[in-house]
């Protein structure tokens, strides 16, 4: 720890009530909702808690619809970020093809038998290394889907240096 005060900071976004990301299909990659989108610069090692919370509408049943954090335009997947391409799963392992698998991992895949309007959301937590950094809502979907109402709360916090928190500085 340097003679500087801690570093403890919080950011907000949220998604204008007139406001939605009304998307058709992405296909294979991830869109980011514009809305949700928060930049910051940091000069030491962070703790970062990401949480997102927002609904999602599917009016038209039987498709799969994916929601992940994005970091740096990167995938966050199991602390790793992983290229936004059709190739992803190359980056976890390479026998890994099914994109599916990849994008479903830890509970960010929601498949909807009739057309519903539910609440959805992702909570991450990576140590980030100091520079500059931006972090977004990601979405994948191979049919029509509504996101809406969204809300991205960040909380950075510098830990003291004996802190064990077993997590690889994310890079």
């Amino acid at each position: 720890m340097n003679d500087e005060s801690p570093i403890h900071q919080f950011y907000f976004k949220t998604q204008p009530h007139y406001s939605a990301l009304d998307i058709s299909s992405t296909g294979d990659l991830f869109v980011k909702i514009p809305e949700l989108s928060i930049a910051f610069h940091h000069q030491r090692p962070l703790l970062c808690r990401i949480d997102y919370r927002g609904s999602l509408y599917t009016p038209v049943a039987g498709h799969h619809t994916f929601h992940r954090i994005m970091i740096d335009n990167k995938i966050l997947h199991s602390n790793k970020l992983i290229p936004n391409s059709p190739e992803r799963g190359n980056a976890i392992s390479p026998s890994t093809s099914n994109l599916y698998l990849v994008d479903a991992f830890a509970g960010s895949v929601f498949w909807a038998a009739v057309s519903l309007d539910l609440g959805v959301s992702n909570s991450e937590v990576v140590y980030l290394k100091p520079g500059t950094h931006t972090i977004d809502v990601a979405v994948r979907t191979a049919r029509r889907a509504i996101f809406h109402s969204g809300e991205l709360r960040i909380e950075l916090i510098e830990l003291q240096s004996q802190t064990n928190i077993n997590l690889p500085v994310l890079s």
